[in-house]
């Protein structure tokens, strides 16, 4: 896939083209569940951060071929590069618990995999 340095920063890499300046750079992509194949011996992943500028809603968008396996998942959307990001972060955690958060970091954990009481 394509990724463009839009802000001239190292942390301002999407994979969004916002202007005509941005540097781009061709890299490798995967998918959440081929990751999960391919290095999560029994399939869970206990935490899962996204902080991807933008990309969010693809990954997202996916999330119902994986989003079982996932403990607890913590986003940081980016809705003003992509809208539908933080509506994406909450389709896809649909049964999970979600906790006080900033108005663009999100966090919701599977109430399925917590045992016991959290005091």
């Amino acid at each position: 896939m394509e990724i463009y340095n839009n802000f001239g920063r190292h942390w301002g890499v999407t994979t969004l083209s916002l202007s005509s300046s941005a540097v781009s750079e061709r890299v490798a992509a995967y998918s959440i569940d081929s990751l999960i194949k391919k290095f999560v011996k029994d399939g869970i992943i206990d935490i899962l951060k996204l902080d991807v500028e933008g990309s969010e809603l693809p990954i997202l968008q996916g999330g119902r071929r994986w989003i079982h396996n996932i403990g607890c998942m913590v986003a940081e959307t980016h809705d003003f590069l992509r809208p539908g990001c933080t509506r994406a972060f909450f389709e896809c955690c649909v049964g999970f618990v979600d906790v006080s958060t900033d108005s663009e970091k999100f966090l919701s954990y599977n109430k399925n995999f917590v045992s016991g009481s959290i005091e």
